[in-house]
């Protein structure tokens, strides 16, 4: 039997180009995602664009008194008490806003919210892309007590709505909680409530400026009261980290260069929930003990092939892979693949320390580099 294992880890980062030859790229590692960006990436993939989640520019969990903007009149006021900013409000069809001092461009802005108000005609959520000189003009993603959301945008003072007052289920009515996420990516609006899609639309109005939260009442003599904690601001695709540099430059020695984004997919093989299997006349084909084993009968001639079910396109994929003996099987990564009929482009090595990439175009394989022996691989792993 001849056996290949696929261990450690596969990571999946997205690219635009092809990389032709690399180094080991094991430094990746510390590139991985902690649970709170794969978490939000998820989220926002029932989006239409789904921009691919960088780095946390805010953690503003609201302990120090100077955190966010304050203001107070005989109307409402501004204010952070136990750990909170609180928005509390008593003028009919007026905004009260607050906001950061920091500019932003293409971000996606979370918070938790809770409503305290008795009246739950109103309108409360974030601002994204404010006004630098706090004149009210922004995007706007505000919900209500009545479970209604809204995405509209203040230009020179006057408000346009986006997406009118619309109904969703998602929404926690009344005095409740709920987690909101805006996403302002270049012209991309989409707005979250508890980890489902509300709506997105598109605009270009604004590219850069503040985050912000707001809340409005509609009925007289009714307050607004609504309170925000656990704010963060994460960088969405179109800016690059240190990181994301430090990773180009590792690139530079490619025949085409590589501008690498965020990392997409990270799998140590701890279940095979997203791999096929095969299992048949001596073929094996499975996850197992941290590990996607193959192992096919001598001089089979076959090709088998393990399919990851989600789909990218332009990627640099890496994967640690082990021979428990050196043979002259052919064994590596598949790329740009349809499990439907196994199409795709194959980058093969060998036991005997070969190379080659092929194509296969429907019962048919195209050598797109000949085989050529490379000291570099090593004959075990």
């Amino acid at each position: 039997m001849r056996r290949t294992l696929l261990k450690a880890f596969v990571v999946v980062l997205l690219a635009s180009g092809v990389v032709l030859a690399q180094d080991d790229l094991s430094w990746l590692e510390n590139l991985l995602p902690d649970e709170s960006t794969r978490q939000l990436s998820k989220v926002l993939r029932q989006g239409e664009l789904a921009p691919e989640v960088g780095d946390l520019l805010l953690n503003e969990t609201f302990s120090a008194l100077n955190a966010w903007e304050t203001y107070t009149s005989r109307t409402g006021s501004l204010r952070i008490t136990d750990g909170r900013y609180e928005i509390r409000f008593r003028e009919q069809d007026l905004l009260l806003w607050g906001q950061n001092s920091a500019i932003h461009e293409d971000v996606a802005i979370e918070v938790e919210t809770r409503m305290l108000s008795i009246s739950n005609n109103n309108g409360y959520g974030i601002i994204c892309l404010a006004d630098p000189a706090n004149t009210i003009d922004g995007y706007y993603f505000l919900i209500s007590g009545e479970g209604r959301y809204t995405i509209y945008v203040f230009e020179g003072g006057t408000r346009r709505d986006l997406i009118p007052w619309t109904a969703s289920d998602a929404i926690n009515q009344g005095f409740a909680d709920n987690h909101l996420i805006a996403v302002c990516n270049r012209d991309y609006l989409a707005f979250y409530a508890n980890d489902q899609l509300l709506g997105e639309t598109r605009d270009g109005t604004f590219a850069a400026g503040n985050a912000g939260m707001a809340a409005t009442i509609f009925v007289p003599d009714e307050d607004v009261y609504v309170v925000f904690d656990n704010l963060k601001i994460w960088q969405l695709s179109g800016a690059q980290s240190d990181e994301e540099l430090a990773v180009r430059a590792r690139l530079e020695n490619a025949q085409t260069a590589v501008a690498l984004g965020p990392l997409a997919v990270v799998d140590d093989f701890s279940d095979g929930a997203n791999w096929s299997t095969y299992d048949r006349n001596g073929t094996l084909l499975r996850v197992e003990d941290g590990v996607l084993l193959t192992r096919t009968v001598p001089e089979d001639g076959q090709v088998y092939t393990s399919w990851y079910d989600i789909p990218y396109d332009d990627v640099v994929i890496q994967v640690d892979a082990e021979l428990p003996q050196p043979n002259t099987n052919g064994y590596g990564i598949v790329c740009q693949a349809n499990s439907e009929d196994s199409n795709g482009y194959y980058f093969t090595l060998s036991g005997d320390q070969f190379y080659t990439f092929f194509i296969d175009q429907g019962a048919e394989f195209a050598q797109l580099v000949d085989w050529e022996q490379l000291d570099e691989i090593s004959p075990e792993r």
